[in-house]
């Protein structure tokens, strides 16, 4: 329900200009996910399974900005039973370059969050960020056919500490930072309508 009041706002927002050049992608692909260890020294490893996203995007000359949302539905490859989803609402940005008549190179990146719920612990919204590039090809005025890879980097655990000693030179701090970052790749294959 949460995206689709978001996707409805963004559009009111973006549709300010009848000129505006708005798109709508739907994507459908494969995420590989990176192994995390647990301060207690869990494995999480989470299967390689398929996603499926969407943008809503305004077209500006080479650039493009908008959201993209995306969820993959999983199981922990070493504890079975255990499920969980995650489903990704950035905002992303990217110059679209053409490589050839009809087919265009882009590459962006994303900022954003990862919803992260399961059947064996509380869920949690994590801040999320990442790059992404591919090739689109048009098919027709409207239609453009796209594959792309996308890097996505959710911060589990983001714990600062600031530590300041008075000195000769007056007060100096030090910030520590203690992260533990779960790497995501989609490989995605999609479907674009330009209106």
């Amino acid at each position: 329900m949460r995206v689709k009041l978001t996707m409805a706002a963004v559009l009111s927002a973006l549709s300010f200009s009848s000129a505006a050049d708005i798109a709508v992608t739907g994507y459908y692909g494969q995420s590989l996910n990176q192994e995390l260890v647990t301060e207690k020294g869990t494995k999480i490893d989470i299967k390689d399974d398929a996603n499926f996203g969407v943008s809503l995007d305004k077209h500006d000359g080479i650039s493009k900005y908008g959201l993209y949302y995306s969820n993959m539905s999983s199981v922990q490859r070493n504890a079975h039973g255990y499920e969980l989803d995650l489903d990704y609402l950035l905002f992303q940005s990217a110059v679209v370059l053409p490589v050839s008549k009809g087919l265009s190179s882009y590459l962006g990146a994303q900022l954003g969050v990862n919803h992260i719920s399961s059947n064996f612990s509380d869920s949690d919204t994590f801040f999320a960020t990442g790059l992404f590039g591919g090739l689109e090809y048009e098919i027709t005025k409207d239609f453009v056919a796209l594959g792309e890879v996308r890097w996505l980097a959710t911060i589990l655990k983001n714990d600062s500490t600031t530590v300041c000693e008075g000195g000769a030179n007056g007060t100096q701090c030090d910030w520590y930072f203690d992260g533990e970052v779960l790497n995501q790749f989609q490989f995605n294959l999609g479907v674009m309508y330009r209106f």
